[in-house]
């Protein structure tokens, strides 16, 4: 059937996700990791945007009589589970994917919440060193000086 092979794509593709989460959590690789994770992800969810597409075409042809709407993949999921109860599992699939990748993200907004405030520190060194550098500043020798000489 067409719509557990579209089923087990998105499960794929949610695994996908995590594991990218779980390579940038493995590496300490700061901004640089963080901006090949987001492409990756860009990449995997335009996947999944074209899956859930297609499941949503797929089960408006299978199941014409059905008035459930299924635009996302929720709405189709229990959707699913009315008109066609053998791919439960399937379904159940997808729901403990989801909830793998929801505890994935949330480790990763940790870890970037921590990346924030080592930024906001080094960029508070950082000021503070500007400062001493401006206590240090020289005098302009082309100042005051050049001016008293052409009056």
């Amino acid at each position: 059937m067409a719509i557990n092979k579209i089923l087990t794509g998105l499960v794929a593709s949610y695994n996908r996700l995590v594991e990218a989460n779980d390579s940038y959590l493995e590496k300490d690789s700061g901004i640089e990791g963080f901006r090949n994770l987001i492409d990756q992800r860009n990449l995997v969810i335009e996947d999944i945007d074209l899956l859930t597409k297609e499941l949503v075409k797929e089960i408006g042809q299978t199941y014409r009589e059905h008035t459930f709407k299924c635009r996302t993949i929720p709405e189709a999921l229990r959707a699913l589970l009315v008109l066609a109860p053998e791919l439960s599992d399937a379904c159940d699939r997808i729901k403990d994917a989801l909830q793998d990748l929801v505890q994935s993200d949330a480790k990763v907004e940790a870890k970037i919440s921590t990346m924030k405030d080592s930024v906001k520190e080094e960029i508070s060194r950082i000021r503070r060193g500007s400062r001493v550098l401006k206590g240090y500043k020289q005098a302009d020798p082309m100042g005051s000086c050049f001016i008293n000489k052409i009056k």
